[in-house]
């Protein structure tokens, strides 16, 4: 049977690319293979998960809701209001929405922006991710990759991208740290990013690469960088309207 063509640019993603260059290689006998090649957690869960997951066995039968459980949004928001206490109020129970994991929603978002622009256009960051590859297929628009060459600190130049290019966009990729090469955007380069979103109307997407989990990272508060200031003052008086509650379904008719 014939599939979409389009999905033909995941032939040979760097995965699979990885895979054939580590083919022909023989790791020695009696040594165990340290796999490095895709970035997924090799620890195993915390207790205090596996404890958790099993004392509430009795509540896991439900379908979750789309928009989370009080609980959980309420969690959310206690999470940034603690870790970075500036950030507090930017998000509520209106903006946060779980999700099953990072690629699903970096996907879906481009299905989100597809047919808002004629001509459109995504740009994503180089190297990329494969979700954000699918994002962008999914948008229907031209892919237009932003290289992260050393030369601009592993980072995409937002200032060379043209003003036409910007225009057509309809979603931004970019990931914060880099990845692979680990280059963290400053205040000033988040702010640029959001400014030119809103002067050319194009979603901005932020990735992350895996947070490094640990009992020691749980301990921890690192208070956030003064110049949050500025994304707090760039959303003041943006707060989208709350979400609208679902009126009742009506009873059933016999």
């Amino acid at each position: 049977m014939k599939l979409n063509p389009a999905h033909a640019i995941f032939d040979g993603n760097m995965f699979v690319q990885l895979r054939g260059l580590l083919d022909p290689i023989t790791p020695p006998a009696g040594l165990r293979i340290l796999d490095m090649s895709i970035g997924e957690p090799q620890q195993p869960p915390a207790a205090l998960l596996i404890d958790s997951v099993a004392r509430h066995n009795d509540e896991w039968q439900f379908y979750p809701k789309a928009t989370g459980s009080p609980r959980f949004t309420a969690a959310v928001e206690g999470y940034i209001a603690r870790r970075w206490p500036e950030a507090a109020g930017l998000a509520d129970a209106s903006q946060i929405i779980p999700v099953p994991g990072t690629r699903e929603p970096l996907h879906f978002l481009g299905h989100l922006v597809h047919g808002s622009k004629p001509n459109a256009a995504a740009l994503v960051t180089n190297p990329f991710y494969h979700a954000w590859r699918a994002g962008a297929l999914a948008s229907g628009g031209e892919v237009i990759w932003l290289n992260s060459g050393a030369n601009h600190n592993f980072l995409p130049d937002l200032d060379a991208i043209s003003v036409a290019d910007l225009d057509r966009a309809s979603i931004l990729y970019l990931c914060s740290p880099t990845n692979p090469q680990g280059s963290v955007m400053d205040m000033d380069y988040l702010v640029a990013a959001l400014r030119l979103a809103r002067k050319h109307d194009f979603l901005p997407s932020w990735s992350s690469r895996n947070p490094p989990w640990s009992r020691r990272s749980l301990r921890c508060s690192p208070l956030p960088p003064p110049p949050l200031r500025k994304l707090k003052k760039l959303f003041r008086n943006q707060r989208r309207p709350a979400r609208p509650r679902n009126p009742p379904s009506p009873p059933l008719k016999h």
